[in-house]
């Protein structure tokens, strides 16, 4: 006999294990429905996020088409995602000239010229927008029309920020935004909740604040957008985030950054209110320009000045077959004046905009640097390779022993020096206050009598120009004596 244990169970015991079986399927559909609904909820947010900032950047795009504006973008700690999207607007790149991403520390110091005290802090951000405002404008001095024409208004934009990591923080999740242009700093600082999101969320909301500095830089209000997306990027439905800013500050004219020591030279150019102002970019002269560079007080400017200009342009042109670039500049401090102050430079710069010459041509025509720079040595360093315009007074004030220590051979080896280094004198004739030509022929007799050495090494560093293409009696210390009878 079989035991009931061998033999077989009813029919309705099988009931049991087939509802089991359809219970457990039935849940397994509805994790996957839910799943998939919270799948196409995120992706229908992030195309959302998407959108939202695709037209944002679209009105950024053609308002900076139209006026003319150019931004670098330097960022660190987050930001990819703003970059992303940047790059996702046809024609983007007659905006955005560059989009650096100093990740590493020693990166980041490079790039601002300066040990990093704080990483994630207002300062930081302030020193990676003006890193970003200088390399702007240095991209856009690399264009041949750079000395001639109005240049682009220049934007920096940096950020700086600490977001979810493999380790958690101790400090705030938070990003600080810094955007620079020539007459203004701006900062935000945003604080995110901790805990509320993932990383790709926070580098969402990063890049939120950095599209929303970046266009009101460009654009204005934006206000809204960001508080949009703070909101759309987190799962909880009340989170409070921090918004602090922006808070604005005016940059020192590049007039007051020159005295103060800040920056070596402002550059005014042509039919431009606002200088330029930099310690690391200089006009030097390149295998396809020269600069020209034409020192003096111009107190006050007068038709001589021009004269002499134009006869410069036109004897270097004959020396060189590169394009001619010339600079009027004016030093703060001089070996043989007192040093000007920021109403009288502008004075003095103010006046190439109002006079014009005979034939219609105007100063204006021409850039205006207002440099530190007392001697020549000191010129040629912040305009590498350049020629110099001067009347054959100033030449032999060049070659005067009593400038370099009272040592003729110090003289020498300093000349020697600028020589090589591609500067010339190109040289106008004057007549001395006792009535006596001088010309380039003076300059080279008194480097003779001073040794035949000398004169051996230094004769070809003056160029001449010849008194039939320039010759004016007129003199800036006459006419202020005129005008104070």
């Amino acid at each position: 006999l079989r035991s009931p244990r061998n033999q077989m169970a009813p029919k309705g015991h099988y009931f049991v294990p087939i509802v089991a079986i359809f219970s457990t399927l039935a849940v397994l559909k509805a994790v996957q429905q839910l799943w998939s609904s919270s799948i196409k909820s995120i992706e229908r947010r992030s195309q959302s996020n998407t959108r939202s900032s695709l037209d944002v950047i679209a009105r950024m795009y053609d308002t900076a088409k139209r006026d003319g504006i150019k931004m670098v973008i330097a960022t660190t700690g987050s930001g990819g995602e703003a970059i992303a999207q940047l790059c996702q607007v046809p024609g983007m790149s007659s905006l955005i000239q560059e989009m650096i991403v100093p990740y590493a520390e020693e990166s980041s110091e490079q790039f601002v010229g300066s040990a990093v005290k704080k990483w994630v802090s207002k300062e930081m951000a302030i020193e990676l927008a003006r890193a970003a405002h200088r390399r702007s404008v240095e991209i856009s001095a690399k264009s041949p029309d750079f000395f001639t024409k109005p240049r682009p208004r220049s934007i920096g934009l940096g950020c700086t920020a600490a977001v979810v990591s493999t380790r958690p923080k101790k400090g705030d999740h938070q990003a600080y935004v810094a955007t620079c242009d020539d007459l203004k700093i701006r900062v935000c600082r945003l604080v995110m909740a901790k805990n509320m999101r993932n990383r790709q969320e926070e580098d969402r909301c990063v890049a939120a604040l950095i599209i929303r500095m970046a266009s009101e830089a460009i654009t204005g209000d934006t206000e809204s957008y960001l508080l949009r997306q703070l909101k759309q990027n987190t799962s909880v439905p009340k989170i409070t985030d921090v918004i602090e800013g922006p808070n604005e500050a005016p940059r020192q004219t590049p007039v007051q950054r020159v005295l103060s020591g800040e920056c070596s030279f402002a550059l005014f150019l042509p039919n431009e209110k606002v200088a330029y102002c930099d310690t690391r970019l200089s006009p030097s002269s390149s295998n396809d320009a020269l600069t020209l560079l034409y020192p003096g007080s111009f107190n006050p400017l007068h038709e001589g000045h021009l004269v002499l200009a134009k006869a410069a342009i036109s004897r270097a042109a004959k020396e060189t077959d590169r394009k001619i670039n010339l600079i009027f500049e004016i030093s703060v401090s001089n070996a043989d004046k007192a040093t000007i102050d920021q109403k009288e430079i502008l004075s003095r710069v103010s006046q190439f905009s109002s006079q014009a010459s005979e034939d219609g041509k105007t100063f204006e025509s021409f850039p205006v640097a207002i440099t530190t720079a007392k001697y020549f040595v000191d010129k040629a360093k912040l305009f590498p390779g350049c020629w110099f315009v001067v009347g054959a007074d100033t030449a032999i004030r060049i070659i005067d022993p009593k400038y370099y220590d009272s040592n003729k051979w110090n003289m020498f080896r300093v000349l020697c020096g600028l020589y090589e280094s591609g500067v010339r004198f190109t040289v106008g004739v004057r007549v001395d206050k006792h009535g006596k030509l001088l010309t380039t022929q003076t300059i080279l007799d008194e480097l003779k009598a001073l040794d035949e050495v000398i004169y051996d090494g230094l004769k070809h560093m003056f160029v001449d120009i010849p008194e039939k293409d320039f010759r004016l009696d007129l003199s800036s210390t006459e006419i202020r004596s005129k005008m104070n009878k």
